[in-house]
């Protein structure tokens, strides 16, 4: 396989729904990629679990299948990066062996756990330790809920592990590592001294010694082990990276690391990140944050739970068996929908809004409404829920200073979203010329690629990275979507008592 460079990087993204494996030349080509699914098991209580050997077992068909393809392609893998889902809870015993299914960042089960941390440490001094909202997702609640409903399983593990973690471990035999974006993220440090809290392991009863070391996105773990190499086709020896979760290594993919940068992720899930030198913390605790992969500065970001989710859902419902047509469709209905407004709380909500109770609506329906009207709405209702996030940033970075967003994910391949997103939060959006479907790999690729000497450092890495197109607010619509706007602002707080009645 021609690379154009003097080695290639192997990046792997686990995601929640498929692992990705991409081999990236040094500047971030992406030249062999490829995915393979798994499942994600969902039980009552908001529980939401995945088996890791899934995860490995999917490496090892996506490496069988890179052979197939390029039958050199690993003489010149010169480091391997890892990123995946955050705000995970895996045990493992001291030879690495996973002791139950993953908890993933979408299980809830802790809700209790939660409860506890907030009455023995306080809801906002956990938010000013860790800039993120108290949350029963958090893994530092996870691992509460493996010490108070599955002690046996919480004595036997010598380590608690996000998923990357372990696939780290697997590669390289070594358990005590995790990165700072992913422990930052979870709960478990604190973001402005970067170490764990002593007096809050104490206070929650929590082992620190089963808490992993903290190292940097770039720092070599170890080298591939002989079984790992043989499960994988490739040399042993390769260095391995400690890794990054998915929002610092999308960060690097967008080339967002530095003071005001910004990109929009429209995936499953959407969110907003701006790079921040400090961390920032918001008085009604509306958005988040974590360290960068750099270690040096903070991804500060606002999520809506539902957005790609929201649009198939929708789709799904009116049995349009072509998402593609979705933008066709939806073109052919005015912006503003003829006064139709979606909420897209499907899942609950987390940025401005802090509540998984919270739940979508379709307001203003009347009997001129088609199904192209409830697709449209579905685009613009996400649009809003992004221009809501949007405010917050705009409140705490200096007017103006956020002009333009990188805009990455499946959605961003959507060119009427893209323009409706545009109008509706005033800014523009640029797409990039990786795929998006690789923009994750590529960061982690970034990361791996700095730490075997391909860059100086990851603000060099990233430059690398390239603008496609760039799509502009149209005036006329911004001035309807911030009608639009008035109205879907004042659904939420005018419903949420029923929400949660």
């Amino acid at each position: 396989m021609e690379t154009g460079c003097e080695g290639t990087v192997l990046a792997f993204d686990i995601g929640t729904s498929a692992i990705k494996a991409s081999v990236l030349s040094g500047s971030g080509q992406v030249l062999l990629s490829g995915a393979h699914a798994y499942r994600t098991r969902y039980t009552e209580g908001g529980r939401a679990e995945q088996a890791p050997e899934d995860w490995w077992q999917g490496m090892k068909c996506l490496a069988a299948d890179f052979t197939a393809r390029a039958p050199n392609w690993a003489r010149e893998v010169a480091a391997i990066g890892v990123s995946g889902h955050m705000l995970g809870c895996l045990p493992v015993n001291a030879k690495g062996e996973a002791l139950h299914p993953a908890l993933i960042h979408s299980d809830s089960r802790a809700a209790r756990q939660c409860a506890d941390v907030g009455v023995k440490a306080g809801a906002d001094a956990i938010y000013q330790m860790s800039g993120n909202p108290l949350d029963a997702r958090a893994s530092l609640c996870k691992i509460l809920w493996f010490l108070e409903e599955e002690p046996a399983i919480y004595h036997a593990a010598s380590r608690f592990l996000q998923c990357k973690d372990y696939i780290v471990s697997r590669l390289t035999g070594e358990i005590d590592t995790t990165d700072y974006s992913d422990a930052s993220h979870g709960g478990l440090i604190d973001l402005r001294t970067k170490r764990y809290d002593e007096a809050l392991y104490r206070t929650l009863g929590i082992d620190m010694s089963k808490l992993p070391a903290v190292r940097r996105s770039i720092d070599i773990i170890g080298p591939l082990t002989a079984h790992a190499a043989a499960d994988l086709h490739l040399p042993a020896g390769i260095p391995v990276i400690a890794g990054a979760g998915d929002g610092a290594s999308a960060a690097l993919g967008a080339s967002a690391l530095g003071e005001g940068d910004a990109y929009l992720c429209l995936g499953t899930t959407a969110w907003i990140t701006v790079c921040s030198q400090q961390p920032v913390f918001d008085a009604q605790k509306r958005i988040f944050q974590f360290l960068s992969a750099d270690n040096e500065g903070y991804c500060v970001t606002g999520a809506t739970e539902s957005a790609c989710a929201a649009l198939n859902w929708i789709l799904g419902l009116l049995e349009e068996e072509e998402p593609t047509r979705a933008d066709l469709i939806a073109a052919g209905v005015a912006p503003g929908s003829d006064g139709l407004i979606f909420l897209p709380y499907l899942s609950g909500e987390r940025s401005p809004v802090y509540d998984r109770d919270a739940r979508g609506m379709f307001f203003g329906l009347c009997a001129a409404h088609t199904r192209a009207h409830l697709i449209r709405a579905s685009l613009e209702g996400v649009a809003l829920a992004l221009k809501d996030i949007f405010r917050v940033f705009q409140e705490h970075f200096n007017p103006g200073r956020i002009s333009r967003m990188r805009i990455i994910g499946g959605g961003a391949k959507s060119s009427l979203w893209r323009e409706i997103i545009a109008s509706a939060c005033g800014l523009r959006l640029d797409t990039l010329q990786t795929a998006s479907s690789n923009i994750t790999s590529a960061g982690i690729g970034f990361a791996a690629a700095t730490a075997a000497g391909f860059f100086p450092s990851l603000a060099e890495a990233v430059h690398s990275v390239r603008k496609a197109d760039e799509t502009h607010p149209n005036p006329a619509w911004t001035e309807i979507y911030a009608r639009s706007y008035t109205v879907y602002a004042q659904l939420y707080p005018r419903l949420r008592d029923l929400f949660q009645g």
